[in-house]
């Protein structure tokens, strides 16, 4: 899925901010880009493509 850079920017900051708001743990963005392109890497295509944001 596609989706423009601002927007891509917010789904990781929103995914971070839940994230934190549901546990203890601390995730840093790259670590949550790294996540997601590794999970689109498997085939979740449904996920965004946060490489080719534009």
């Amino acid at each position: 899925m596609k989706m423009p850079q601002r927007e891509a920017e917010r789904f990781i900051s929103d995914l971070q901010d839940h994230i934190e708001s549901v546990t203890t743990f601390y995730v840093s963005q790259d670590e949550l880009r790294d996540i997601i392109r590794g999970l689109r890497a498997d085939g979740h295509v449904d996920l965004p493509d946060l490489e080719n944001a534009s």
